[in-house]
């Protein structure tokens, strides 16, 4: 059976799959292969492809001036001993990113020429993955991580491995190259993860993604429903409607969940046209509901699950709050800047009507009020032209001015 790939190249951030993930910008080194760093980087864009997502990789330097930093690949490559992401050679090329020194010294033998090994896939068309070299290579090569600044003590975080074991799951953290490693054990299975010092929340939520049931502790969809509806808010749901047990004796639920103030409630759903996804996988269906399978939990987690569900619950409703919040006020706002206008143009209208006009100059002949001529007289007087009094002016702009409002 071949060795399974050793996976490089990936990074930390919200949704990484391991903690351990280093940050990119610790591994730069300006003068690490300096002049072989172009070959380096042509041999990684000539790797044989694994596997293609759907979504494109992002650069994780913040000032990266690549013009495709938003769109670095979509693919998996590898060469049957190494597998790394497509954006990989992008962060060694522009970025002088150090990765580790085995592959460095194949990569520069080949160079554009790329794999000579190639990839063997598994029978079921998948291949084996190592990530644990990765994480600690990682570990071996960067600088402690900060603790956060809330993180929870190591006896703590001990003691909190201790109160979530099972007989089929258990993990130890001890401290290592200043920062925590953590071990996880499930069955004969190991591996290890490397992490900060954690604050309390986020170490929990960390041990539930990995932890595994005792199984004769899972309760019953019946039991979680029940537990879910005292903690509902907004209208929501949250709670498993079916079962499903695999080959192995694990045992998957499908759970139902929404976010705030559904359509429709979880009774009127017809389930009969829905799809259930595979193990791992949601769904997301019409009224503002989704499917999740995930694995069936004991009590602990599944109160973890749906306190999780109620806190993301929260923060949309809040989200709808603020953008119904905004857009009041914009329409109030804009209610109040028409208001304005309408009442500065009513103010000019006014003024233009009630303003006198300036008195005649001193070729003009003045008349009196009683022999004062009409229009049509006065451009005919042998005297000349004669200004109409003010009281006709206010007459003609009065009559204007409301034409033109």
């Amino acid at each position: 059976m071949a060795e399974p790939l050793r996976l490089v190249g990936y990074w930390s951030g919200p949704n990484a799959e391991h903690l351990g993930f280093p940050d990119p910008q610790r591994l730069v080194d300006d003068d690490w292969q300096a002049e072989h760093r172009e070959r380096i980087a042509a041999y990684l864009d000539a790797g044989t492809q694994a596997v293609s997502y759907m979504g494109f990789s992002y650069c994780r330097f913040g000032d990266c001036e690549h013009p495709d930093h938003c769109m670095l690949g979509t693919r998996e490559l590898g060469d049957g001993t190494w597998l790394w992401p497509e954006g990989l050679s992008h962060y060694v090329r522009d970025h002088h990113v150090r990765i580790p020194d085995e592959l460095a010294k194949v990569a520069i033998e080949r160079g554009g020429d790329g794999p000579v090994t190639p990839l063997a896939p598994s029978p079921d068309g998948g291949f084996a993955v190592n990530m644990q070299y990765w994480l600690r290579w990682a570990a071996e090569h960067t600088a402690a991580p900060p603790a956060a600044p809330d993180a929870c003590s190591l006896d703590d975080a001990v003691a909190m491995c201790a109160e979530l074991a099972t007989p089929a799951w258990s993990a130890q953290i001890a401290l290592e190259r200043g920062r925590w490693r953590i071990v996880h054990t499930l069955g004969d299975r190991t591996f290890e993860d490397f992490t900060a010092a954690l604050p309390a929340g986020a170490l929990r939520a960390h041990l539930f993604k990995h932890r595994r049931p005792d199984p004769d502790g899972v309760i019953s969809p019946k039991r979680a429903a029940e537990l879910s509806a005292e903690r509902s808010i907004h209208g929501a749901g949250c709670e498993p409607i079916a079962g499903r047990r695999e080959s192995n004796g694990r045992l998957w639920w499908a759970v139902m969940s929404s976010g705030p103030n559904p359509r429709k409630p979880l009774e009127e759903v017809d389930l009969k046209k829905v799809e259930m996804p595979e193990p791992g996988w949601m769904v997301a269906l019409p009224d503002g509901w989704s499917i999740e399978v995930m694995p069936a939990m004991d009590e602990p987690a599944w109160r973890f699950h749906v306190e999780k569900w109620r806190a993301e619950v929260e923060a949309r409703a809040a989200r709808d709050a603020e953008k119904v919040e905004k857009g009041d006020q914009a329409a109030k706002a804009a209610q109040q800047e028409k208001a304005a206008k309408r009442a500065q143009a009513a103010r000019a209208h006014a003024g233009a009507s009630t303003d006198a006009p300036a008195s005649p100059s001193a070729s003009t002949t003045a008349v009196s009020p009683a022999s004062t001529p009409t229009l049509s007289s006065a451009s005919s007087s042998a005297a000349g032209p004669v200004a109409p009094p003010p009281s006709f002016w206010k007459r003609v702009l009065g009559v204007f001015g409301r034409r033109t409002a």
